[in-house]
């Protein structure tokens, strides 16, 4: 469940500026392990499946984020303020400092590279302190609009901490294929596998109707317990 959470505050988007809903496939690599990520966005909603296990669902103009339990068939509703908790408590997690990243430059590395049939030029940029290298695709079809949804979250409610760490879309030369950022210590990959255009179902969006809502108080006597058996 922690999954679904941190990847629903790094990777939830609105989508308004796009003629189309889309799904995004992701790779994330780190510490050797690699987790699929598929992302589904539809107006201002957006699906996030990272394991079998749990699906995020967040409505970024709202701030309202459901997590589905699918083993439990239950859901987990978090709330504003503990998305705020969440991202405060990541950003310290970063480590990140003060920075402005309208000001951000991507500096060319003269490398390129073909990834997963795009096209790519290798870029770094720093903001707050985190380095990060972003290969881009300068002739994606509609990037400029793709990576300003991917920019919207911090328009968001419960985002306002991350607006100090968020790339405006106009910076970007391209669409980032593959983004290497070095945190604590650790490289954490991401690659776009395939980003598609289609219609999706508003039911993509909502609750299971045979899921029950959990309540958290009961989450956090399930972790006592599991401890006390240990």
């Amino acid at each position: 469940m922690r999954t679904a959470i941190v990847a629903s505050i790094c990777l939830a988007v609105a989508v308004p500026a796009l003629r189309a809903d889309l799904i995004v496939k992701q790779k994330v690599e780190n510490s050797g392990q690699t987790q699929e990520v598929t992302l589904k966005l539809k107006d201002t909603k957006c699906r996030i499946e990272a394991t079998d296990q749990t699906t995020a669902i967040i409505d970024s103009a709202t701030g309202a984020t459901t997590v589905l339990l699918h083993p439990q068939k239950a859901y987990l509703k978090i709330t504003g303020d503990q998305l705020r908790a969440q991202a405060e408590a990541m950003k310290n997690l970063l480590g990140s400092k003060k920075g402005d990243a309208a000001q951000a430059e991507f500096k060319p590395t003269g490398k390129t590279e073909t990834i997963n049939g795009y096209k790519t030029e290798e870029y770094t940029v720093s903001v707050g302190g985190i380095q990060m290298t972003i290969a881009v695709a300068k002739d994606f079809p509609n990037y400029r609009e793709i990576v300003k949804a991917l920019f919207n979250i911090q328009s968001g409610p419960g985002m306002e901490v991350f607006r100090g760490l968020s790339i405006p879309p106009e910076k970007y030369p391209g669409m980032p294929i593959r983004t290497v950022v070095e945190v604590l210590g650790q490289k954490i990959t991401t690659t776009v596998d395939s980003v598609e255009e289609t219609h999706l179902a508003d039911s993509d969006f909502a609750i299971p109707i045979d899921y029950k809502e959990l309540n958290p108080a009961s989450l956090q006597d399930k972790d006592k317990s599991e401890a006390h058996s240990q």
